[in-house]
């Protein structure tokens, strides 16, 4: 992050850099929820879904409640940064409630 004219504005290096930081902390989290957790003695394997299916979930409420935020900053600003914003959540939420959804569907059908 560099300072302009005493703001920080981050490049698109930085933003890449994010982002990989981040897909690698999510691969190392989903091999360790599906590969590494142990056995359910009740479930058996489907119980390793549950570390899928819950932070898809939560991820999803908080890409809809960042959806919100963004609208309610565009309709007072008129600022179309925020429009894309919310849109780019919304698309986020949209995905993650799928596998939500998708997830929980095997689970459950496994486990009842």
């Amino acid at each position: 992050m560099r300072l302009i004219n005493g703001r920080s504005s981050t490049t698109a290096s930085d933003r890449r850099a994010v982002g990989w930081a981040a897909a690698g902390l999510g691969a190392a989290g989903l091999v360790v929820g599906l590969a590494v957790a142990p056995v359910d003695a009740a479930q058996g394997e489907v119980y390793r879904l549950i570390y899928v299916h819950v932070p898809a979930a939560w991820t999803a409420y908080l890409s809809f409640f960042a959806v919100l935020l963004a609208s309610i900053n565009y309709l007072i600003s008129g600022d179309a940064r925020w429009d894309r914003a919310g849109q780019a959540a919304a698309e986020i939420g949209l995905g993650l409630t799928a596998l939500t959804i998708l997830v929980g569907m095997v689970w459950g059908r496994a486990t009842w």
